[in-house]
């Protein structure tokens, strides 16, 4: 079954081979209330509660998850020791009206550092 997935690092272009089969949906969809960390190679995101945060990415439709729990490092029978974890974005914290059905997003699961905080929200690829 195909869902709809916000992506915002090496996966925001399309371009990965795990991506060849999803639609693109919408570029420059933003998420409000998350911060972004730069994590060495690729970034991580975060929710927070401050209205002035948001992340930048893009949305596709993809076929599946499997592949990219995998890819992304989550592990569902053992969440808390995933590197990122796959979590229903609440509709409020978007443009609902822009998606139709859920929308997901793998978040970081570690404690990035304040230094690490992209204050733009934005991945450069």
């Amino acid at each position: 079954m195909a869902v709809n997935l916000f992506t915002y690092g090496t996966l925001k272009t399309g371009e990965h081979p795990l991506m060849e089969k999803a639609k693109l949906l919408h570029e420059g969809f933003v998420l409000n209330n998350f911060a972004m960390y730069d994590l060495g190679v690729f970034p991580g995101i975060q929710i927070v509660y401050q209205n002035n945060q948001r992340v930048v990415g893009n949305v596709y439709k993809v076929p599946s998850l499997k592949d990219l729990d995998q890819y992304e490092g989550y592990n569902q029978n053992d969440p808390k020791g995933s590197l990122f974890v796959r979590a229903k974005v609440h509709a409020l914290q978007y443009e609902a009206a822009l998606i139709d059905g859920p929308l997901w997003v793998y978040l970081y699961n570690g404690r990035p550092q304040p230094a690490q905080k992209i204050e733009n929200g934005v991945w450069d690829v």
